[in-house]
């Protein structure tokens, strides 16, 4: 998507499982030029060896089977995030997690602590425990475009609901961040439930 609406931008993926990539290029080869370039690495180790002020968004859509990694949602790995990111640089994260969103609210404290402005989008269903699901968080030193956030996210084909400011804040009272010392990966789909991707 990016390559075609934005074709001079570069991409970084990090992307561990090399057998994986391989397996992907033989099956849907990257264009010529895409200007994708995927490096054989982790998500903690790919940015910490990035230089400062490189990105303009990363986005951190991570699993092991089907659990978001813990060492990628640490105050220690968003502040590296941040070193990495533009000034007015975003960081979107796509995580999952089913009511009451303990794991989710943990990461959504950290990223409070490391950025200036987050916002949490989900579907109603998730956010009231009615299901497992995912969770976009979007975080940045920038004020976001509130309004065009808003209106796509309640346009979309399966509507999101943006929580930000003060009912963030609400859903934040008494929460921890984690941290390298207690990281913990997120909770995994729920035995026999129904989960929407």
């Amino acid at each position: 998507y990016v390559t075609a609406t934005r074709p001079t931008s570069p991409q970084i993926v990090l992307e561990p499982d090399a057998a994986l990539t391989e397996e992907v290029r033989r099956k849907a080869p990257l264009a010529p030029h895409s200007g994708i370039k995927v490096r054989p690495v982790d998500g903690r180790a790919g940015i910490a060896a990035m230089r400062e002020d490189l990105a303009d968004v990363v986005i951190l859509d991570a699993f092991a089977g089907a659990r978001v990694p813990g060492e990628l949602v640490t105050t220690q790995f968003l502040a590296d995030v941040s070193r990495v990111l533009h000034p007015d640089g975003i960081m979107v994260a796509n995580v999952t997690d089913s009511a009451p969103l303990s794991w989710t609210r943990r990461v959504v404290a950290g990223m409070r602590q490391t950025f200036s402005h987050v916002l949490l989008e989900a579907e109603s269903a998730t956010l009231k425990g009615r299901r497992y699901g995912n969770i976009i968080l979007a975080a940045g030193n920038a004020p976001f475009p509130l309004a065009d956030v808003i209106r796509r996210c309640a346009g979309a084909a399966f509507p999101f609901r943006v929580v930000r400011g003060a009912a963030l804040s609400r859903m934040l009272t008494g929460v921890e961040a984690f941290t390298d010392a207690d990281a913990a990966s997120s909770p995994g789909p729920p035995q026999g439930g129904t989960y929407f991707s």
